[in-house]
């Protein structure tokens, strides 16, 4: 159920309602939310008792608040098969929270899918869209779905007199439209809207009723009652003096004279009724359709109504059945004013039973007496208090039909179409069953009042007609399944990642610390080239000119000028014994140094091996400490010498004459004052002072770990002795954490940087 509006009394916090009868107590919201509401016909209730607010399912249409695009209406209708549904027509709010909804949008709402297979497709509405001359603003029309035909129409109603927006309460919908809309929904989203101008001898009226009768190949539509010039379109001045006289004049007719619509001919028939009574001028009543078992009589039910010239009119509570082919008029029940209704709806829940649906007696101020849903039996012709899903019956001809139009319960009737009237091609329609499948619903398997409760309706495949297919619910769950799997398992490999990089992290920062004092310690106390190419990271500091080498001895401890590296003081090697070098080119005769000789100390523990021939570059003098001009036949003294172990520039001797002592012989001693002396060969002392700074300092993250910075007689180091290198670093033994990070790949460039400083450290405590 869709549109329309809700009324109801206020009460007061203590339960009690507000005086009857009271237009001021009551309240409407419009239906604000844009509520569709549904009904579980599963469940039973009383007429009386049940209180029908608790049992009805509501479905928003626009998330909790109606608006443009699913607005709510008064007065259209809903055209259904058994798999979808439109909304179309009908009169919107006069408001200025919500803007009109497009002439040509439609609202639908799709249960099940038909047609091509659509695998994306999941129930929910749908915006769709009318067709080239047809729009949506019409109201007050008759409606009726054909779900055997996938077929909808709607006959008449009101309009605009420029065919726009229309709005509840503004009296913008004042003329009769004279057309017949259809829709075509045997195509899922391929909707066929059809515009069908009404011939001159069907008058157009409002709130009529449209029954579809199936008889030959498509069935007939047959439009009862109505009235021109309805006053609830007029609210607030209601209906002149013309507009009423018309009405009265005009609208009585449309009881008697019956405008038949053959479906596939589309052609027109106006059929006169028959019998002793007929009902008044009628409008706002609902109907529906009964046929005998043997299709000899098709009974149209009648409920309700009043006449639609006074709103305070007392609307009809009786029951008249149009019985054809031989449209007779027999009244079936004669109720009484006060339980009269209209505005309302009826559908045929079961064969032999009526659900009246809503509607208003008199005014909103005045409450239904009997409920707001009441059951009419079909065949005993009487409301019943109660509706029970698990009791019920096949239509049945009642006695008051078939009295009339002769046969009985099972049909058999005996009237047939009036010869009289000249419809002959209208009569030979009666004589064609109607041979395609009417989907019953029923029975309604029976539940409990509650309002999330749902029924299947039977007879319908779910894996054609829509929803889910048996085998989706375990497929889905399967691969839900599997999904939730991957991703605690993806979750546990990263956390154990994280893991092995923090541990890698933490063992690179420990190896760094815990052997630079070793590696620094090897780097200084090693002799250095002394030609460094440009860097950035390297400061030259210029030698002082009062500062004088001794040719003939090393530094001590309190002699030499601290080199800052990484922020602190580093010292060259004490006099003390250290163990011997490992034989590599770099101590090699040939370069005037024994193979156990220490560049520290000596071949003996204090004593300078032999200088290379070709004597030593002088730049200063000895005698007088100025500078002296280099021979030209001096060649200049080898880089690799000793005097330049641990980077720094010793300044060169001149040229000794003959019977000079070599400064290479002389000798250094402790005088007894704890005083650092040093002679020469012949036994003279030399008081010459010795210092030395640094020609430059370098930052220890440009250093190499040691082993880059040996020399070699060229300046670089040859190619067997890297091979070297890297043979005696491989073939030290992998920590137990590389193994680790090997195993499970996550050796990176950092890593290694971190392994080869533990393997060159290691290497070097080996060489030590």
């Amino acid at each position: 159920m869709d549109g329309g509006n809700i009324w109801w009394n206020l009460g007061y916090s203590d339960g009690h309602s507000a005086p009857a009868q009271d237009p001021s107590q009551v309240d409407n919201n419009g239906n604000a939310a844009g509520i569709i509401y549904s009904l579980n016909l599963g469940m039973s209730f009383d007429s009386m008792t049940t209180n029908f607010t608790s049992i009805f399912n509501s479905t928003s249409k626009a998330n909790g608040a109606a608006n443009n695009i699913a607005p709510n209406y008064v007065d259209g209708t809903m055209f259904t098969n058994d798999d979808e549904l439109y909304l179309y027509g009908g009169l919107s709010r006069l408001t200025d929270s919500e803007s009109d909804q497009d002439a040509q949008s439609v609202l639908g709402y799709e249960a099940y899918q038909y047609g091509p297979y659509r695998q994306s497709w999941t129930p929910g509405f749908y915006a769709g869209e009318l067709s080239s001359g047809v729009n949506r603003y019409i109201t007050n029309g008759a409606g009726v779905s054909i779900p055997s035909e996938n077929l909808g129409f709607y006959f008449s109603g009101m309009r605009a007199p420029n065919h726009g927006p229309i709005h509840g309460g503004d009296q913008s919908a004042t003329v009769a439209a004279n057309s017949l809309i259809s829709v075509d929904m045997s195509t899922m989203r391929k909707e066929k809207w059809t515009n069908t101008t009404l011939p001159s001898s069907v008058k157009p009226r409002a709130n009529a009723e449209l029954a579809w009768v199936p008889i030959s190949s498509s069935g007939i539509l047959v439009a009862i009652g109505g009235v021109v010039n309805p006053e609830e379109i007029f609210v607030g001045t209601g209906l002149n003096k013309t507009q009423l006289q018309q009405s009265q004049s005009t609208s009585p007719g449309f009881m008697t004279q019956i405008p038949v619509f053959d479906i596939v001919g589309g052609t027109w028939y106006i059929q006169n009724t028959t019998g002793d009574d007929h009902p008044p001028q009628l409008t706002e009543f609902c109907s529906v359709v009964a046929v005998a078992n043997d299709s000899s009589s098709f009974n149209i039910y009648i409920y309700g109504g009043y006449d639609g010239l006074n709103s305070e009119d007392t609307p009809s509570d009786d029951v008249w059945v149009l019985s054809l082919p031989s449209f007779t008029w027999i009244k079936v029940y004669s109720g009484r004013g006060a339980h009269g209704r209209s505005s309302h709806k009826c559908k045929s829940v079961y064969p032999d039973q009526m659900f009246v649906i809503g509607g208003v007696h008199e005014d909103v101020a005045q409450c239904l007496s009997s409920g707001l849903i009441e059951v009419f039996n079909l065949n005993k012709l009487a409301f019943q208090d109660s509706y029970d899903p698990t009791i019920y019956s096949q239509y049945q001809v009642p006695p008051a039909i078939s009295k009339v139009i002769g046969g009985d319960v099972n049909g058999g009737a005996t009237k047939s179409f009036p010869q009289s009237s000249g419809n002959e091609a209208l009569a030979n329609l009666f004589n064609q069953r109607y041979t395609k499948t009417i989907k019953p619903w029923y029975p309604y398997n029976p539940t409990s009042p509650s309002p999330s409760s749902t029924n299947t309706p039977p007879g319908v495949s779910v894996s054609h007609d829509g929803g889910l297919a048996s085998w989706v619910a375990p497929v889905l769950g399967v691969v839900l399944g599997l999904i939730a799997i991957s991703i605690l398992v993806v979750l546990f490999l990263l956390w154990r990642r994280r893991r092995l990089i923090k541990r890698r992290s933490s063992y690179a920062t420990s190896v760094t610390g815990s052997n630079t004092n070793r590696i620094m310690r090897w780097v200084n106390g090693m002799p250095a080239h002394v030609g460094h190419k440009d860097d950035p990271s390297v400061t030259d500091t210029e030698l002082d000119d009062s500062i004088i080498a001794s040719p003939g001895g090393y530094l001590s401890p309190r002699d030499q000028q601290p080199a800052e590296v990484g922020g602190n003081q580093r010292y060259e090697l004490s006099d003390a014994p250290v163990p011997v070098e490992m034989p590599t080119p770099y101590n090699d005769d040939q370069y005037g140094y024994s193979r156990s000789t220490d560049f520290a100390i000596g071949a003996n523990g204090g004593s300078r091996p032999s200088a290379p021939s070709g004597g030593l570059r002088s730049d200063v003098s000895m005698a007088s400490g100025e500078p002296s001009q280099p021979s030209a036949s001096s060649p200049t003294f080898s880089p690799h010498s000793p005097e330049h172990v641990g980077n720094h520039n010793y300044s060169s001797f001149p040229a000794r004459g003959p019977g000079s002592p070599s400064p290479l012989t002389a000798s250094r001693a402790v005088s007894p004052e704890g005083e650092e002396t040093h002679s020469n060969a012949d036994g003279t002392a030399n008081n010459t002072s010795l210092s030395r700074r640094p020609t430059h300092q370098r930052n220890m993250s440009s250093k190499s770990s040691g082993l880059g910075a040996l020399p070699s007689p060229g300046g670089t180091t040859s190619p067997e002795e890297e091979r070297r290198q890297s043979d005696i670093i491989e073939r030290l033994p992998a920590s137990p954490e590389e193994e680790e990070r090997e195993q499970y790949g996550l050796i990176d460039d950092a890593a290694s940087s971190s392994e080869r400083q533990r393997k060159q450290s290691s290497f070097i405590e080996n060489v030590d």
